[in-house]
């Protein structure tokens, strides 16, 4: 019995040396597990510190591009449109002074008008007053006092022909020649 008295000893050595390595594997195990999560942990933060830096890199490059192509962009609008303006005032005062002397003209022209109007209204009154009737029917028909004697001149060109009486007038026709 003493063989089995030193087995269940042995055993039981055994059975602590065991646990006991398995507690240290256990425990190797644990730190190999936290050293390699603590290295996967920083070589984590590295990567994603270098793409965060790159990604903010690119992005800053970006910014700057698109600032200097917007500045030049907005250089070249702002000289087409300050071309544009200037030329659309350019014609606006153009037009304004142009109409402004079509208007000048027209009043001179309305103005010379009405002058010859009112000069040819006054002829008229004046053909009215001195002009007899006869005169005014057949233009260029002239009086002509000659030694106490009346004469009616007929316009060149023109002939009178006896053309009967009315009533107990004679009747003359003018006609041309």
């Amino acid at each position: 019995m003493q063989n089995t008295g030193n087995l269940t000893s042995l055993a039981e050595r055994i059975r602590a040396k065991t646990e006991q390595d398995a507690q240290e594997i256990e425990s190797l195990t644990r730190q190999q597990f936290e050293s390699l999560s603590r290295s996967l942990s920083a070589s984590s933060k590295t990567a994603l510190s270098t793409t965060d830096n790159a990604i903010r890199n690119s992005i800053a490059e970006l910014e700057k591009d698109i600032t200097s192509r917007c500045q030049s962009l907005e250089a070249m609008f702002n000289r087409k449109y300050l071309y544009s303006i200037l030329l659309s005032a350019g014609i606006l005062l153009l037009t304004m002074f142009t109409s402004w002397g079509l208007i000048a003209l027209c009043r001179y022209q309305i103005t010379d008008l009405q002058q010859e109007i009112a000069g040819l209204k006054a002829q008229k009154e004046i053909w009215d007053r001195d002009f007899p009737l006869i005169q005014r029917a057949f233009s260029g028909l002239e009086l002509y006092q000659s030694q106490g004697k009346n004469y009616l001149l007929l316009p060149e060109g023109r002939t009178a022909i006896m053309a009967g009486t009315v009533g107990k007038r004679e009747a003359l026709e003018i006609v041309r020649k």
